[in-house]
């Protein structure tokens, strides 16, 4: 249920207390708790897969009818406010069985269904505190990877502010939210294509931003529970994700040069490999970095490591190097077995494909593949 090993656990603070009385939170844990099942090695998975059909339909048959027990008016006064709040716990729930299963097509649903609730609640610090808690984490995580993967989608987000003002060792995002907007920053490079000065000054910003970024420099509310062994892995997954960004930011740039050409009075090769330098790791250098962190910090069964998806996924993207892409294959599995999450697996066979695609002398941008397979990959 988090990314995190801690005591602050919201299965049991959140969706246990709620679903011994909410029949609908009842059938969203369970939804999920068959998926997990199921996606492992167990010898009965026909009768798993069964139940995770059958809970799945009941959340979302429970959901609509719990809805259409609000008033259209005053639907989220302090009258409803438990029914409310079963329902954005279901909803969140479905957004995690999305992923959990591998979803690759309608989860968009789901997460915009979460936001407005939130929303129609009047924010985060209207609700439940450690309901707010929960969800707050999993919608920034989701909203903001859910941009880097599907840019066209996300222009349709509206991005609901945090619980916290400072940074805030999360759930889901760990030590790492701030590279998670940073690299949301990076996305959105594609709207400065249109100007070389814009371009050169956002890049600039962007890598010195990078550059300065560290986990000593921020002054984190640490929640209770939180072990020092447990905030070195998080510090070892932020490395992760920043090195990420560098090679996110280098796949942007190459993304951009080649959807969007701009009118220079010199060659386009030069002004790119001009843009590309203001970046202070090459994507080599970067790739090689963040495989010396596999080699030194391989995934392994803590819970930390599940948030490693997204920076393998854009290493693996990016990597022409047979070794280091069989070692990020490699670790993206282990994802996928220990932590029993699909999602992964969708990840690896995108990998394959620009595998493929690379040896048969037809390589393609990781983005425009997506677009072509209709793919709404989810990388949480």
């Amino acid at each position: 249920m988090s990314n995190l090993e801690t005591s602050h656990n919201p299965l049991l603070e959140v969706l246990l207390p709620r679903a011994f009385c909410s029949s609908l939170v009842q059938d969203a844990i369970c939804t999920m708790s068959a998926s997990h099942m199921a996606n492992g090695t167990s010898l009965d998975q026909l009768s798993l897969r069964n139940a995770e059909i059958t809970y799945h339909g009941r959340t979302l048959s429970g959901v609509r009818n719990a809805l259409a027990k609000l008033p259209k008016q005053d639907m989220f006064s302090s009258s409803h406010t438990t029914l409310v709040e079963e329902i954005i716990l279901a909803v969140a729930s479905v957004c995690k069985y999305e992923a959990v299963r591998g979803n690759i097509k309608s989860w968009r649903g789901h997460l915009e269904a979460l936001q407005n609730l939130v929303d129609y609640c009047g924010g985060y610090k209207n609700m439940d505190v450690y309901i707010a808690d929960w969800v707050s984490g999993l919608v920034i995580y989701w909203q903001h990877l859910a941009k880097l993967t599907n840019p066209k989608f996300a222009a349709g987000l509206v991005f609901c502010d945090g619980l916290y003002d400072a940074p805030k060792v999360d759930l889901y995002l760990g030590c790492s939210e701030q590279l998670v907007k940073i690299c949301a920053r990076i996305s959105d490079l594609r709207f400065f294509a249109h100007s070389t000065a814009a371009l050169i000054k956002e890049v600039t910003e962007t890598n010195n931003i990078l550059i300065s970024w560290s986990c000593d420099e921020q002054d984190f509310i640490i929640p209770k529970g939180v072990s020092k062994v447990t905030f070195e892995r998080l510090r070892v997954i932020a490395d992760y994700y920043r090195y990420g960004a560098f090679i996110f930011l280098h796949s942007t740039i190459e993304g951009i040069s080649q959807s969007s050409p701009l009118e220079l009075q010199g060659s386009q090769s030069t002004f790119w490999d001009m843009v590309h330098s203001l970046v202070a790791f090459t994507k080599p250098v970067a790739l090689q970095h963040l495989v010396s962190l596999l080699r030194s910090f391989p995934p392994d069964s803590h819970p930390e490591f599940s948030g490693l998806v997204f920076p393998l996924f854009i290493a693996g993207c990016e990597c022409e190097d047979n070794e280091q892409l069989t070692m990020i294959l490699k670790s993206l599995h282990t994802l996928e077995v220990n932590f029993g999450i699909h999602n992964t697996k969708r990840a690896q066979e995108v990998l394959v494909i620009l595998t493929q695609l690379r040896c048969e002398g037809k390589p393609k941008h990781w983005l425009d593949l997506l677009e072509e397979l209709e793919w709404e990959l989810i990388l949480v």
